[in-house]
């Protein structure tokens, strides 16, 4: 959570709602120095729907699974994935920088860099800078490469798309905050089986 002075409020209910005991704590939430990356997750994917207007049950939280609003994911502390399927990660960046922090709904500028790598640091598969607007990141990333076929003179024949093999990978992520010029980068380990 972005710093700042904060009011916690916890409900305690019994299942059918009747009995009911509500408390409230001030909380002052000291600022980051520099940016740092937060929990970085494996495997989430976003719940279905935008809610049944009822309250929920334990049937809708089932164990396991973390949620935040709308995102729900399963940490996959195996830090495997499946030949063809999408490598999806989610994090926050902490210490960012508001574009206008007087704005009703202040925003961040940040520019992601994701880099697959071989174990020996050298890269696999690079996308576009993607730009982010909010502090928590999910994002799917496709574990296709794309393959160059060249004649001996370097001149291009034809691309070819294949699935990643299967073995032992890094994946690198660099953060920039465009507006205070910091820069977080971190690494995590993942293989695809």
């Amino acid at each position: 959570m972005p710093a700042g002075k904060y009011t916690l409020a916890m409900v305690l209910a019994t299942p059918d709602m009747k009995k009911m005991s509500v408390a409230y704590s001030d909380v002052d939430l000291p600022g980051v120095r520099g940016l740092r990356l937060g929990p970085l997750v494996h495997g989430p994917r976003r719940r279905n729907g935008h809610g049944t207007g009822r309250a929920r049950s334990a049937a809708d939280h089932p164990p396991g699974l973390f949620h935040l609003g709308r995102h729900q994911g399963r940490p996959n502390v195996r830090a495997e994935v499946a030949p063809g399927e999408n490598l999806e990660v989610f994090f926050f960046v902490l210490g960012g920088a508001y574009k206008d922090p007087a704005a009703e709904r202040p925003v961040n500028d940040f520019e992601v860099n994701f880099e697959v790598q071989y174990e020996d640091g050298k890269p696999a598969i690079k996308w576009a800078p993607q730009p982010f607007e909010a502090y928590f990141i999910n994002q799917p990333l496709p574990l296709v490469q794309t393959l160059q076929k060249q004649d001996e003179k370097g001149t291009v024949l034809g691309q070819e798309r294949s699935p990643s093999r299967s073995e032992k990978y890094k994946l690198a992520i660099t953060v920039t905050d465009k507006v205070s010029g910091k820069k977080v980068e971190t690494k995590t380990a993942f293989s695809v089986r």
